[in-house]
C-alpha cells in the first residue's frame, strides 16, 4: 500500500495502577489532552479513532469506540475497533494510517493499553460451565444456548442448570448442527439508505438556542457490493450501489446510495430536504432496493415493508410482474400473499400523504396509470392506505395500537386484516449485567434482593456522575430520580409535570429530582420549543430538574439503568408503542405512566409499578381543543399517583424491591425483542403456511 504523507506526530501515555479512582475515560482524556498540547492540534480537528478494547472495560462490546468518541467529545468520520490480540497497538496505527490514505480522515487518535500480563499463565479465568449454567454475562446467553435452551426446555422442561450441564459437553455440536432449532432460523435481508450525515447531533447553544449538527456516517463497518442498478428519477438515470454492513448486525443488511456526488442530495441527510427529496429517497429504497435483491439473485418470498417509506417497492413489483397476473387486480392478488406490512403510529405526520402529479413528476408512479395508483393509494396518495391494500396482513405495534390502527383504517376498502405484535428491546443492550448477576438463580432471596438494591444504587451514582460532569448540579443521592428521556414530541408532554408550580414544590421539598434527556425532530418547531422549555425549567429549578443535551444510545442506557422511576405521559392513544420504558422496566426501574403505548399490557397498579388514571372515552387526542382539558386533568392524576402511591412505596425498601423485581419479571421476556421475532416470524411471516 502507498501512503500519502502519513506521520506519527505525537505520542503519549499515562500509568493504569491497581484500585486506582481514574476509571478509563479521565485515562483515555489524559492521554487526549497530552496529545494536543504536544501537537498544537485543536480536539476538533480529530477526525479519526482506531482503538484495541481496554483492560477492564466494556471493551468488548461492539459500540465501545463509539463510546469512546462521545466520552472525549470527538466528531469522526472514521471509528473502528481492532481486534488483532497483542498486535493491536500496531494494527491500529495501520488502520488508521489506511484510512488516512483513503482519504477518510485526516487526523487520526490511535488509542491502546498494554497487553495484559499476568504471571500464572496457566490459570483459565473463563469459567466455562459458569457460562453456561448461568448465562448472565455482558453479552447476555450465547446464542446457540440461547436456541438449544428454548427448544430442550419446551420439549422436555428441562431447568437451566440441567441444561447447561448439556449445554457445556455440546456447545460446539449446538452451533454445528444444521437441524438444531430449524424453525427459529428464519433468513431475514434488510435493505436501508446509507445517509452521507447521520441523525442530528443535537446541542443547546449558549443562549438557549437549539443547535443541530450532522456528523459525517462513519464507514469502516461497510464493504462494496458488487451488483450494477439503477432508478429513474425526474426522468433521469440515477446509477445506485449497495454496500453490505459487517459489523453490528446478525442478519444481511444492505445500504444504498446513488453513485455520483450530483446525485447524492438523495441521500444527504436522514429527514433532510422537503417532499421532492423525500420521494427520490422512497424511490431509492422502494425501487432501487427491489432491483438490488434482484442484481443479487435474491428471491425472497415475504416483503416486508416497515411503514409505509418502502411501499414504492410494491409498485416496483407490480410493475416488474414479479408474481405474474395478467390484469392489475389479478398482479395484486399474487403479490399480496407476499407482503406483510406494519403501521407504527396512529400521528398524521407518520402516514404520508403525496400528490399523484408529484408523484408522476418525480418517476414515484413505476408507471402506472392514475387511475390503477388512486386505486391503490388513493388521490392524494396515501402511503398507509397502500401499504395496506397491498398487504395480506398488517400489524400494529402494541395491542392498544392495533386496536387504534384498526378503527384509523376501518373505511379503506381491500385492506389487510391488522393485528398487534408489540415491540421489545434488545435485553442484552439494554438490561445491565449486574441486574442480571443480582438475580442468578441459586441465591437466597434475601441475598438477590441485596445484590439487587446494591447493583441499582451504583447505576445511580454513575447517573448522578454523568449528570454532574455535563451540568455541574449535584442531585441528591437518596432522593427520588425521575427520568423522562425519549423523542421531544408535543404529544409526548415532556413538560407535564412542570405546570402547577405549587404542587412542584411539594415534590422537591419531599425530595423529588427530575432529569429530561431528547431530542426534537430537526423540523419539528413543536418538539423545539419543548425542549427549549425543559431547558428553561432546568435553569429556574437548579437543583432539582436538569436536561441533558444530545441524547444517544450511551445516555439511553445511563438514564434507563439509573433512575428511581421512568415517567411516561403522552396524550392517549397517540403513542403507538415506546420502548425506553420497557428497557427502564427491565433494569429495575418501574414505570409511571399514562395506559397507552406498551404499558396497558405490563401494567399490574402498585405490583409493576404504577398507571395515571384510567381511559376516559370522552377524549380525542386528535382534537386540540380537547388537549387543554386532558393536559389538564392528566396533570392532577400525575401529582396525586406520586404523593399517594409512588412516594410512600419509595420509602419503604422492601416494598420497592419487590416491586423492582416484579418490574424485571415483567418485562425481561415479554418486551424483549426475541419474544417479538418471534411473534413476527409465527404470526406475520408464516401465518399463511409460507
Amino acid at each position: 500500500m502507498s501512503l500519502r504523507d502519513n506521520a506519527i506526530v505525537a505520542y503519549a501515555e499515562t500509568k493504569v495502577m491497581k484500585k486506582s479512582d481514574r476509571d478509563v475515560w479521565v485515562l483515555a482524556g489524559e492521554i487526549l489532552e497530552s496529545l494536543l498540547d504536544k501537537t498544537g492540534f485543536e480536539k476538533k480537528e480529530i477526525d479519526a479513532l482506531v482503538m484495541s478494547g481496554l483492560t477492564g472495560t466494556g471493551g468488548a462490546s461492539m459500540f465501545w469506540a463509539q463510546s469512546t468518541c462521545d466520552m472525549l467529545g470527538l466528531e469522526v468520520g472514521f471509528c473502528e475497533q481492532v481486534h488483532t490480540g497483542g498486535c493491536s497497538a500496531i494494527g491500529a496505527v495501520a488502520r488508521a494510517a489506511a484510512a488516512i490514505d483513503a482519504g477518510m480522515c485526516e487526523v487520526a487518535l490511535c488509542l491502546f493499553a498494554d497487553t495484559h500480563v499476568r504471571e500464572h499463565n496457566g490459570r483459565n479465568d473463563r469459567n466455562y460451565r459458569r457460562d453456561w449454567t448461568e448465562p448472565y454475562g455482558l453479552l447476555g446467553p450465547p446464542g446457540a444456548f440461547g436456541l438449544l435452551q428454548r427448544s430442550y426446555d419446551a420439549k422436555y422442561g428441562v431447568d437451566l442448570r440441567a441444561l447447561g450441564k448439556l449445554a457445556v459437553t455440546q456447545r460446539n455440536h449446538a452451533i454445528m448442527n444444521e437441524n438444531a432449532c430449524e424453525d427459529l432460523r428464519v433468513p431475514i435481508t434488510g435493505v436501508g439508505i446509507l445517509w452521507d450525515e447521520g441523525y442530528t447531533r443535537q446541542t443547546i447553544g449558549k443562549r438557549g438556542a437549539i443547535e443541530d449538527h450532522y456528523p459525517k456516517t462513519a464507514r469502516d463497518a461497510l464493504s462494496p457490493i458488487a451488483a450494477k442498478l439503477e432508478v429513474k428519477i425526474k426522468g433521469k438515470r440515477v446509477p445506485l450501489r449497495a454496500w453490505k454492513v459487517e459489523r453490528f448486525v446478525g442478519s444481511t443488511l444492505y445500504l444504498l446510495e446513488p453513485v455520483r456526488a450530483s446525485d447524492r442530495w438523495i441521500s444527504k441527510r436522514l429527514y433532510g430536504g422537503g417532499s421532492v427529496e423525500r420521494l427520490a429517497q422512497e424511490i431509492v429504497l422502494g425501487v432501487g432496493g427491489v432491483r438490488l435483491l434482484a442484481a443479487l439473485g435474491v428471491k425472497p418470498d415475504v416483503y416486508h415493508f416497515n411503514e409505509g417509506h418502502a411501499v414504492f417497492a410494491g409498485l416496483e413489483l407490480l410493475r416488474a410482474k414479479r408474481f405474474g397476473g395478467s390484469s392489475l387486480p389479478d398482479r395484486i392478488a399474487r403479490l399480496r400473499e407476499h407482503i406483510v406490512f406494519t403501521t407504527h403510529t396512529p400521528v398524521p405526520a407518520g402516514n404520508e400523504v403525496h400528490a399523484i402529479d408529484a408523484m408522476r413528476a418525480i418517476g414515484a408512479d413505476c408507471g402506472l396509470p392514475v387511475a390503477q395508483l388512486a386505486q391503490l393509494g388513493g388521490d392524494p396518495f396515501s402511503m398507509t392506505v397502500a401499504g395496506l391494500r397491498l398487504a395480506r396482513i398488517a400489524n400494529g405495534v402494541a395491542e392498544l395500537h392495533g386496536e387504534t390502527a384498526r378503527a384509523m383504517w376501518k373505511d379503506v376498502a381491500g385492506a389487510a386484516p391488522i393485528i398487534s405484535i408489540t415491540n421489545g428491546v434488545h435485553v442484552p443492550t439494554w438490561q445491565d449485567a449486574r441486574i442480571r448477576a443480582a438475580l442468578a438463580a441459586g441465591k437466597a432471596t434475601a441475598t438477590q434482593d441485596a445484590e439487587l438494591w446494591d447493583a441499582h444504587r451504583a447505576m445511580k451514582r454513575e447517573l448522578l456522575a454523568e449528570i454532574a460532569r455535563r451540568t455541574r448540579v449535584k442531585l441528591p443521592e437518596d432522593g427520588l430520580l425521575v427520568g423522562f428521556a425519549r423523542r421531544a414530541a408535543a404529544y409526548k408532554r415532556a413538560d407535564l409535570v412542570l405546570g402547577d408550580d405549587a404542587a412542584l414544590a411539594r415534590l422537591f421539598a419531599a425530595g423529588v429530582s427530575i432529569v429530561y434527556s431528547g431530542k426534537a425532530h430537526p423540523r419539528d418547531d413543536a418538539g423545539k420549543q419543548l425542549v427549549s422549555r425543559l431547558v428553561a425549567a432546568a435553569r429556574r429549578h437548579k437543583q432539582h430538574v436538569v436536561f441533558l443535551e444530545n441524547y444517544d444510545m450511551r445516555l439511553g442506557a445511563l438514564l434507563t439503568r439509573g433512575a428511581d422511576i421512568w415517567l411516561n405521559n403522552p396524550r392517549r392513544p397517540l403513542e403507538a408503542s415506546g420502548t425506553s420504558g420497557m428497557k427502564a422496566a427491565m433494569n429495575g426501574v418501574p414505570n409511571l405512566s399514562i395506559l397507552d403505548g406498551w404499558w396497558p399490557e405490563g401494567c399490574e397498579h402498585g405490583v409493576t409499578g404504577w398507571k395515571i388514571g384510567d381511559p376516559d372515552p370522552r377524549d380525542d387526542a386528535f382534537d386540540d381543543a380537547d388537549a387543554a382539558r386532558i393536559d389538564a386533568r392528566d396533570r392532577e392524576l400525575l401529582y396525586r399517583t406520586l404523593e399517594r402511591d409512588v412516594l410512600p412505596a419509595y420509602r419503604g425498601r422492601a416494598r420497592w424491591i419487590a416491586i423492582m423485581r416484579a418490574s424485571i419479571a415483567m418485562s425481561q421476556w415479554r418486551f424483549s425483542s426475541d419474544r417479538m421475532i418471534e411473534d413476527y416470524v409465527a404470526k406475520v411471516y408464516v401465518a399463511s403456511g409460507r
